[in-house]
């Protein structure tokens, strides 16, 4: 494997391993329930939280772990073969 593809691998499975921290800190935190936006005051609309960072969470967990095992497939596709003789 090159220089070059070595760094395109690396920078990948970073990539892919932020990715899915980030996504498994969004999926944990939640949404907030309080605050200023959290009631409407004066009027009948209930407020109900939407479970959209739970979905983007989710979303970054999935395209990093995809990342991540393009990034390793990519590596151990790669590789030298080394030491054994056919024949």
């Amino acid at each position: 494997m090159t220089r070059t593809e070595r760094a395109w691998t690396a920078v990948a499975a970073l990539l892919g391993s932020g990715m899915v921290v980030a996504g498994v800190l969004r999926m944990r935190t939640g949404t907030v329930s309080f605050g200023w936006f959290a009631y409407t005051p004066l009027s009948e609309t209930v407020y109900a939280p939407s479970p959209t960072p739970w979905r983007l969470g989710a979303v970054l967990v999935v395209a990093g772990a995809l990342l991540l095992g393009g990034a390793a497939g990519f590596a151990l596709g790669r590789r030298r073969r080394g030491g054994s003789t056919a024949g």
